[in-house]
């Protein structure tokens, strides 16, 4: 497992790719800056996060919503603390492709949160993890 030691934004902005992407890694603990906790108020991530945070938002080039995730990552795994993927963009792999990035930025497993919503559920199947291919 790799903790995130500094704030970084990432950008997917190309318009080759079907969706735009934003990604925000954000270290554990108070950040430096108090308008990024009061953008991403860490109190609100309620998985283990001593390894840190990941804030995704993903929209079409329109601006319309596609999807929303943070994940959050202790010494033993990374853990998905809220997705919501609009329904129209449901069963197209956006949010096993959200699961497998928190994936690479930790470099270790995803697995199931200990408070799962119905679709969490039917999304895990029988996988007892994810990792980034």
């Amino acid at each position: 497992m790799k903790p995130i030691t500094k704030f970084e934004l990432y950008e997917i902005d190309d318009p080759a790719e079907p969706y735009r992407v934003v990604m925000w890694c954000l270290p554990p603990g108070p950040p430096e800056d108090p308008r990024i906790g009061e953008r991403f108020p860490e109190g609100s991530i309620e998985v283990p996060k001593s390894f840190g945070a990941i804030w995704f938002d993903v929209s079409t080039w329109q601006g319309g919503f596609v999807a929303q995730a943070t994940f959050a990552a202790d010494a033993d795994a990374v853990r998905c603390d809220t997705i919501t993927v609009n329904e129209a963009h449901r069963m197209k792999g956006v949010a096993t492709q959200l699961y497998e990035t928190a994936s690479g930025v930790f470099q270790g497993p995803v697995i199931p949160s200990d408070n799962q919503t119905p679709d969490a559920v039917a999304f895990w199947g029988g996988r007892t993890q994810i990792l980034r291919p």
